[in-house]
This record gives structure tokens, sequence and C-alpha cells, in this order.
């Protein structure tokens, strides 16, 4: 009898992992995630990316003679990779009581949506660490949100005037209107605009009021029409607290914060111990790096 026991309980182990990952695969496509529309995302990276930018998009010009080459820029950015991982433990004896099995469900669903927050947070936090260099610089070796930033600086390269993307104060349609005619002015390696679209507003709990008032209500408080409605699509960050910081970001792909993933989120096999308990883990490995500045204005509030 201990061995058909033993038998079912193993049978019921291998069961409810099917049923666990199921679980886990079905809340990983349900879970809304924010770092996908806030970072460039590079997948399949390993240990280290180390990579240089492009100073601007070449101008077209008349062709007379060989065609003109526009090389990288010499500053180099590296991201490096980290193990990130949670899991669980559970007794096997768990698994024979049907009643304890939708508690169990619930806190591998917790698992898959762990790592996605963990991501969120992550690229949040690159964001509103950006008005200084703990967490790195821009490939001028400027903060990411800086007041001299430059358009070019390698040799055979005009030296660019120190621009800024940073505008003061809190969140108003005066400081968003402010920090869209910034980006509008600046200039790349060549002279040209860098003519960047920025339609993403990322900020707080603090703010949220106040997207609904700028961004979404087609009258302002004076009862005359809202001109800044749909003028931008505002991003609520539940990692910025009380913060009154906001930035204006680029929606296209390249992006002033980058993600590289090497796994994806995915539960471990279950494993039974002398312990008699059985782990289900989940892990995913990324790292993040500075983008350039040029897609995004910024303000602390």
């Amino acid at each position: 009898m201990s061995g058909q026991g033993t038998m079912l309980g193993r049978a019921n182990l291998e069961a409810a992992f099917i049923a666990f990952s199921t679980v886990f695969d079905m809340k990983l496509k349900n879970t809304p995630v924010l770092y996908p529309e806030l970072s460039l995302v590079i997948p399949g990276v390993s240990e280290r990316l180390e990579f240089k930018w492009l100073g601007s998009i070449p101008v077209m010009k008349r062709w007379i003679g060989e065609r003109t080459m526009q090389k990288l820029r010499a500053e180099s950015q590296a991201l490096e990779t980290d193990w990130w991982a949670n899991g669980i433990e559970i007794d096997t004896d768990d698994f024979i009581v049907e009643a304890k099995l939708g508690m169990l469900a619930a806190r591998v669903r917790s698992l898959a949506t762990a790592a996605y927050r963990r991501m969120d947070d992550q690229v949040t936090q690159y964001y509103l660490s950006g008005f200084g260099t703990t967490l790195g610089t821009t490939y001028d070796g400027a903060a990411l949100f800086s007041n001299s930033h430059t358009a070019g600086t390698g040799a055979g390269v005009r030296p660019g005037e120190a621009q800024s993307n940073l505008v003061v104060g809190g969140l108003t349609s005066q400081t968003f209107n402010a920090a869209l005619q910034k980006s509008m002015l600046w200039l790349d390696d060549e002279g040209e605009p860098v003519a960047q679209p920025m339609k993403t507003v990322l900020c707080g709990a603090v703010n949220q009021l106040t997207v609904r008032q700028v961004f979404k209500a087609d009258r302002n408080t004076a009862g005359a029409t809202n001109l800044d409605f749909g003028m931008a699509d505002p991003i609520i960050a539940p990692r910025f607290g009380l913060s009154t910081a906001w930035m204006l970001l680029s929606p296209e792909e390249i992006k002033s914060v980058i993600c590289g993933v090497q796994a994806a989120d995915d539960p471990s096999s279950p494993e039974m111990f002398k312990r008699r308990s059985a782990m289900y883990g989940a892990h995913v490995k990324f790292g993040l790096c500075y983008g350039p500045w040029q897609t995004a204005v910024g303000s602390q509030g």
C-alpha cells in the first residue's frame, strides 16, 4: 500500500505540474506589461553586449562621385545581463488535497506576474534615475536628462553645441508644450533637426489627475477647447511612488532605455526532495542601459 501511495503522489505531482504550467503560460499572455512600451527590447543577449551609436540618420545628398558614408560614433555603450529568479516550495502532501490545488495555482500565477513586474520596475527606475549617473550615462557621457548633451564629438565631425533635454516644473499644459518644443529644436551631427516624434508621457500616481485633465478632456478648466487633447499617450508607473517627476518619450522603436533579454520566464520542473517538498520557480536574464538621449525629455517636477 505504501508503494501505491507513493505512485499516486507522484502522479498527482506530475498532473499538477502540467496544470500549473498551463496556468503560468496563460497568466504570462494576459499580464499587461510596461517595459516593451518604455524600452528597446533586444532578445538573445547572453552576458554582455557592446555597441556604438550612429550619431544621426545620414541626410540624402546629391550623388556626385563616391557615395557619402556615415561612420558610427566613437563612444560605445555596454549592456550586461543578470539572472533574476523567484520560486515557491510546496509540501507534496498538498497535492493530494484537492481543496488546496486552487490556492497553489494562484501562487503559480503570481510567479508569472512577478517576473514582468520586476522588469517593469527596473525599466521605470532607469528613467527615474536618469537625472543622475548612478545607473550609467548615455553615449555622450552625460546623464540621460542633462543640459550638456552634444550632437557630435568625433574626428571629422563638427562638434555640436550643448543641447538640453531637461525642463523645469510639474506636469502642466505649459511644461508639456515646452518639452515638446525643446525636442523639435534638437540638431543631429549634421546640423539637421532630429525630428523625433514625442508622444508618450511617463509619470506616477501624483500626476494621474493631471494627465486626464491635460490629455483626455476635450475642454480645459476654463471651459475652452483643450488644445492638448490627445497630444500624448500617458503611462502611469507604480514605481514612481510619490515622485512628481515626469518624462516625454518617443513611441518609436529606439528608446532611451535598452532592455537586453536572454531567457523568457518558465516554471521549473518540480523536484522532490527527502523533505517531501516540490519546488516551482520562474527565472529570466536581462540587463539595462541607457540609449540615445534624443528620445526623451524629463522634468523632476
